[in-house]
């Protein structure tokens, strides 16, 4: 309780503010025999004794685990919480794009076994079963998909930097906590490996090895050059690109119209400062005249909220309460205008 007065300043903690407001983080470690959903019960009970009466159904305590602090947004937040949405369109986008780099391999795939029909049915000729043929497919798209993952990890080292510097973070690929991210990476190779080695094995089995190895070689070809999942992955991959390059310009537009419009207002010469000093707020008009009063300072104005958030000063009070119960100081922010 003492560090709040750090974050929100000392007039929360004095006398007669209510417990309704305003919002502070409360960190409580229960007991291993405890469950929250008892705890949120007996909160109910201390709302009745602490809270007003017009209160006590319509206000609710926020319970929080404390792994769920940089995906789930309260108010008042110490630290921005990262929405997950955010992260799944991310995740979504991710998928498309390796499902994309998937689908043009195994295009690549259908088109190299054209060349290699006759090798395959020598290969069934002199014994060689299935599973065996299906191995050696799933073999290859391993050893090309080691070479590409290594590729790739030596692309996000070498760009890593610049992309941190460019998103203001310090993302770190490798790090003692990341052996569940390798593991992964190596599991997501075996699987894509099997995906894409699956679909030309399927492929190629429909043919009889008679026809591979006689005078059909050209029909068969020609048979393989228009079979059904080539078109319909060709059809998925463009269709995929499609949509990606059209959200894309979607987003830039959206950025260019955020950066290019007018705001109605300078934000270089714009100055907002937190007032945390009760007697500031509750002498605002001396604080102003005294601020407007300095060189460069245009005017010189407060607000509770900014109009993009949300707060406790949208509460709607009930009809039979009258205005003067809650008779808040609701400068909370001052802004001021530069020359």
């Amino acid at each position: 309780m003492p560090s709040i007065s750090h974050v929100m300043g000392t007039w929360v903690l004095n006398s007669g503010k209510s417990w309704h407001y305003p919002p502070m983080h409360t960190f409580v470690k229960l007991t291993e025999d405890q469950s929250i959903s008892r705890v949120q019960d007996q909160m109910k009970e201390f709302n009745k004794t602490n809270l007003p009466d017009y209160l006590v159904d319509t206000y609710s305590f926020q319970f929080q685990p404390f792994q769920e602090i940089h995906f789930t947004p309260l108010e008042g937040d110490i630290a921005v919480a990262v929405r997950p949405t955010y992260l799944y369109i991310l995740v979504i986008i991710a998928i498309m794009i390796l499902a994309i780099a998937c689908v043009n391999y195994i295009n690549l795939s259908l088109s190299r076994l054209i060349q290699r029909l006759r090798e395959i049915g020598m290969r069934r000729i002199l014994g060689a079963q299935n599973r065996q043929i299906l191995f050696q497919i799933l073999t290859e798209s391993v050893l090309y998909l080691a070479i590409a993952l290594v590729l790739a990890i030596g692309l996000v080292n070498f760009f890593l930097p610049t992309f941190n510097h460019l998103v203001d973070k310090q993302l770190v690929l490798w790090d003692s906590q990341n052996v569940v991210l390798g593991l992964g990476i190596i599991g997501m190779v075996v699987l894509i490996a099997a995906l894409v080695s699956l679909f030309p094995a399927l492929a190629l089995f429909r043919f009889h090895v008679g026809g591979i190895l006689k005078s059909e070689y050209t029909k068969v070809s020609r048979r393989f050059s228009g079979f059904s999942f080539k078109n319909s992955f060709v059809i998925f991959q463009f269709t995929v690109a499609i949509g990606l390059i059209v959200a894309t310009m979607i987003v830039q537009y959206q950025l260019s119209f955020i950066r290019t419009k007018d705001l109605g207002l300078q934000p270089d010469q714009t100055m907002v400062i937190p007032i945390r000093d009760e007697a500031v707020q509750q002498n605002f008009e001396a604080v102003k005249n005294t601020l407007s009063s300095i060189s460069g300072v245009v005017s010189v104005s407060a607000l509770s909220n900014f109009p993009w958030e949300d707060g406790f000063y949208g509460f709607l009070l009930p009809s039979k309460v009258k205005a003067k119960t809650l008779k808040l100081t609701s400068q909370r922010y001052l802004w001021m205008k530069i020359s």
